[in-house]
């Protein structure tokens, strides 16, 4: 049994998965299988990934249809045997001392989730929406604490939380398939409250390239597209409030849960077409009500709850206009972000 099991789901990644797949085969730790999930590419990818396999007995590939990234990572955890698991995506690369950090992190802590800091690559297209999440304090934090989602720097990307594969085995840890979007934050939101011993490591171990397909990801969508990416969103938002009312926790960390639902879609909500505004947020503030109930969402504070009163009064017709008023915005973004980070994201034309 390997000590170390990394998942690559690729597709179409041929310009970059021999930087990634050089980076992970030239680790210091070489006690490691590696799983390379084909998803169904149409270019040369599963010609790469077959050669790697026949040159590297640790390397194996998995070729399916096309079911999305959380489908691939899930058929390659399924695969694993190492002691340890973590996930790698195609066009990215890791520190060469990566893998022999993390072991032998987790058999020094004994610790179930690991969160160690990225970089991205070139750092002078880091987006400012992560640009102060690169790197989580050093710590070891012990028993029930879901607050770190909230309270640490461990989101919002999976690839850099490596995990006991027992762990994941015991609770279930899987990717939603059916989410094209914030799979990455439904399985975190999965993941941590679960743990009861979760490593933070400073070290940056892993290298996040900065495609074309990455700064569309990390800048707001425009027209259709804007409309999609909120469908998207709630549907993650809708898969995260489900796991944790069926697990019992509707009332764990309930006000910073409410200030992230909002926080993830106000921005790009209001960039929307009046008319589409009222038609996302009754349906959005339907999702909310049903998990936080009315009683706590009317008694809401500070700039979230100004935020949900502004949608209510749109909502019920009492006034016109955009159904989050400007200077709410401005408001609810100066609280969640700070001065400091509002003014980097206008400067980078991001906010």
């Amino acid at each position: 049994m390997p000590r170390m099991s990394i998942v690559i789901p690729v597709y179409n990644a041929e310009r970059y998965l021999r930087a990634c797949l050089a980076s992970v085969l030239g680790q210091t730790m070489r006690d490691l299988e590696v799983i390379c999930v084909d998803d169904g590419s149409t270019d040369n990818s599963p010609r790469i990934l077959d050669e790697y396999a026949t040159r590297d007995a640790r390397v194996s590939v998995i070729h399916q249809e096309n079911a999305g990234a959380g489908a691939a990572r899930n058929a390659g955890m399924d695969r694993a045997t190492g002691d340890v698991l973590l996930c790698v995506d195609a066009d990215d690369t890791i520190a060469p001392d990566a893998c022999e950090v993390v072991t032998d992190s987790f058999a020094r802590a004994g610790c179930e989730v690991m969160c160690f800091g990225f970089s991205c690559e070139p750092a002078d297209r880091t987006p400012a929406a992560i640009a102060n999440r690169l790197r989580p304090r050093d710590a070891l934090i012990e028993g029930f604490h879901p607050e770190v989602l909230f309270t640490e720097k461990v989101r919002p990307f999976s690839w850099r939380c490596a995990l006991s594969r027992e762990f994941c085995e015991r609770v279930g840890a899987r990717y939603d398939e059916t989410l094209t979007l914030g799979d990455d934050q439904y399985f975190l939101f999965y993941v941590y409250p679960r743990a009861r011993r979760i490593l933070l490591c400073s070290r940056q171990l892993y290298a996040y390239r900065m495609t074309d397909a990455s700064m569309m990801h990390a800048a707001s969508a425009n027209g259709a597209s804007l409309s999609h990416k909120l469908s998207r969103h709630r549907d993650a938002v809708a898969a995260i409030l489900s796991d944790w009312k069926s697990s019992g926790w509707r009332d764990v960390c309930a006000e910073r849960m409410l200030d992230w639902d909002v926080d993830l879609v106000l921005l790009d909500a209001s960039a929307l077409p009046e008319a589409e505004q009222t038609k996302f947020w009754g349906d959005y503030l339907g999702l909310l009500t049903d998990y936080f109930g009315e009683e706590r969402l009317r008694g809401a504070r500070g700039a979230t709850g100004a935020v949900l009163r502004d949608v209510r009064g749109r909502l019920s017709g009492s006034r016109a206009g955009a159904c989050v008023r400007k200077g709410t915005v401005a408001a609810f973004y100066l609280r969640q972000r700070g001065l400091a980070n509002c003014v980097r994201r206008v400067v980078r034309s991001r906010f």
